[in-house]
């Protein structure tokens, strides 16, 4: 589920989107000793991310803790503009979240990834982007209480035209407790409907009372999840407002 609204922006304003020139971006920042983005992917699979080759694009990355610069690798004859519409391969915009990770400070546990929950404004240009493209990260370099992790990224060119990029990006710490969980909640539990909620709709005495106790039961299971008092779990609020990912969707899925 994805919602947004669309807008029309110039190409003076796409191009100063990208604050630096691609030139300066390779000069300040250190090359890390990667041939073909093996050791990049490596590190990935470390943190328990594995991909498919429609979305290993990064050849070599040059970056510092919360900045990284990624060439990608030329496009196949069947990864053209062509068959997508935009002009470049979808692969390549999920490279670029992939990239983040190049951005985390020493602090950040070597088994976390994460994963994205917002992008914020994003914006194409519709060009023909010939490949190399080159993707330019910038982020805080460390989740925030949340575990949210903030930035922003700009895809440019070969000749360091601006392509695309996306504003406020936000993605999701998932440690290696939170994917243990994961793989945990989307194993059925076997307990079926709860039983006690089950008779005690059965023996209601009207519609409106199964509808009370429905919600009542749905407050209580999303209030013990998010961790707050039930006063606080408004009938009328958004689950997202609430602090309801989709970790949290997983675990009420099988309650």
């Amino acid at each position: 589920h994805v919602s947004g609204c669309l807008d029309v922006e110039t190409c003076d304003e796409m191009s100063r989107s990208g604050k630096k020139s691609l030139a300066s971006i390779r000069k300040i920042l250190p090359k890390r000793q990667l041939e073909a983005g093996l050791n990049f992917y490596e590190e990935l699979e470390d943190r328990g991310v594995q991909l498919g080759q429609s979305v290993r694009w990064i050849e070599q990355v040059w970056s510092k803790e919360g900045e990284a610069l990624a060439r990608f690798r030329p496009a196949l004859a069947s990864e053209k503009k062509g068959a997508f519409g935009i002009p470049f391969h979808p692969g390549v915009w999920d490279a670029c979240a992939q990239l983040f990770h190049a951005t985390l400070d020493g602090k950040v546990l070597s088994d976390s990834s994460f994963m994205v929950t917002e992008m914020g404004r994003v914006s194409v240009r519709d060009i023909e982007a010939e490949t190399p493209l080159w993707c330019h990260a910038r982020s805080t370099g460390h989740p925030d209480g949340d575990g949210i992790l903030e930035g922003e990224f700009v895809l440019y060119t070969d000749r360091g035209e601006v392509v695309a990029y996306s504003r406020g990006y936000r993605m999701k710490e998932l440690t290696l407790a939170h994917k243990k969980a994961l793989s945990e909640s989307v194993k059925p539990n076997g307990s079926g409907l709860d039983t006690v909620l089950l008779n005690s709709l059965l023996e209601a005495p009207s519609s409106s009372v199964q509808i009370d106790r429905i919600t009542a039961y749905v407050r209580s299971t999303l209030a013990s999840l998010l961790r707050l008092p039930e006063d606080e779990v408004g009938l009328n609020e958004s689950s997202l407002d609430l602090g309801m990912d989709s970790l949290v969707g997983l675990e009420c899925k099988n309650c």
